[in-house]
């Protein structure tokens, strides 16, 4: 089992990708432990992994939208814009939607 998963992410696991992964489990570590020693208590875990999961993801699209709005050969600000603010509309409705439901 093991062999078949190295061999099935050899391609997909660089080490950028490890950078990121080590990079925001340092993060989550470090902000769930000065939550804990602040309030002295944490949330069941899905809430944390519904909310970081929510905020990653707004960050990597967000870093995708602007390499579609800059990496072009005539930038085009207005479109940039325009995506940007319906995907904050997007992200805010969604994290509307978590935190009622």
């Amino acid at each position: 089992m093991i062999q078949y998963l190295k061999k099935t992410f050899r391609n997909h696991f660089t080490p950028v990708l490890a950078a990121h992964i080590i990079c925001w489990a340092l993060f989550i570590f470090y902000e769930l432990f000065v939550l804990y020693y602040l309030v002295g208590k944490l949330e069941p875990p899905y809430i944390y992994f519904t909310y970081y999961s929510l905020n990653i993801s707004l960050f990597y699209t967000t870093v995708r939208l602007l390499q579609f709005v800059f990496n072009q050969s005539t930038l085009k600000y207005l479109k940039g814009i325009i995506s940007f603010l319906l995907l904050i509309c997007f992200y805010l409705s969604l994290k509307l939607i978590v935190d009622y439901f």
